[in-house]
């Protein structure tokens, strides 16, 4: 993964879709798991990860990927 400097963290509250430059999931929710998706763009991996029953979602690219 590219370094937690460069994520952006997905928050969902009360239908509201809240982006935050860095990586601010708390400690607990990171344990929860993750996906790996391919997306052509940072604004469609958003849309995937504000779907995502969870309280947080925290977005990062995949070290040697280059954008298209």
């Amino acid at each position: 993964l590219h370094p937690p400097p460069t994520a952006t963290t997905v928050k969902v509250r009360d239908g509201e879709v809240i982006l935050t430059d860095g990586p601010y999931v708390e400690g607990a929710e990171v344990a929860s798991g993750f996906y790996i998706i391919n997306t052509p763009d940072r604004d469609e991996a958003v849309k995937i990860a504000s779907m995502i029953p969870a309280t947080s979602v925290e977005l990062r690219r995949l070290a040697g990927i280059s954008a298209v």
